[in-house]
């Protein structure tokens, strides 16, 4: 794989706004909406070239998870087929194909095995413009 980058953290919380609050007031993050295909969009605070996602628990984002905390990490590649390809070269075993992301784009997921138990996604650079 060329090129790759941290494109975000997603985390399941309770309380969406108290934790926006606390992101955009103490930590002095923007807040982008984020588009999710066939669900309730999400706040997203860029952080860097990173960003942090908040899931309410049961949100598609998060595969229906409930519990707070951290969900996943999400890497951002440039092309994700090329990604994609290199994995299966690798014979990293991937959880998911195709399933929709953050901005519309698409995501693949690696087993969790492969990564000590942590969820780890493929997508493409999320693309973040901010909303307030």
């Amino acid at each position: 794989m060329k090129r790759m980058g941290l494109a975000y953290v997603a985390l399941v919380v309770d309380d969406i706004e108290g934790v926006a609050q606390t992101l955009s007031g103490a930590f002095g993050l923007t807040k982008t909406i984020c588009p999710f295909p066939g669900s309730d969009s999400l706040p997203v605070f860029r952080i860097g070239e990173s960003a942090i996602a908040l899931a309410p628990p049961g949100h598609p984002c998060v595969e229906g998870f409930e519990k707070p905390g951290v969900h996943h990490i999400a890497l951002a590649v440039e092309d994700l087929a090329a990604a994609v390809k290199a994995l299966d070269a690798a014979g990293l075993p991937l959880t998911a194909r195709s399933r929709p992301s953050l901005g519309g784009q698409p995501r693949v997921g690696l087993d969790p095995a492969a990564l000590a138990g942590v969820r780890t996604y493929f997508t493409q650079p999320l693309t973040l413009r901010p909303s307030d």
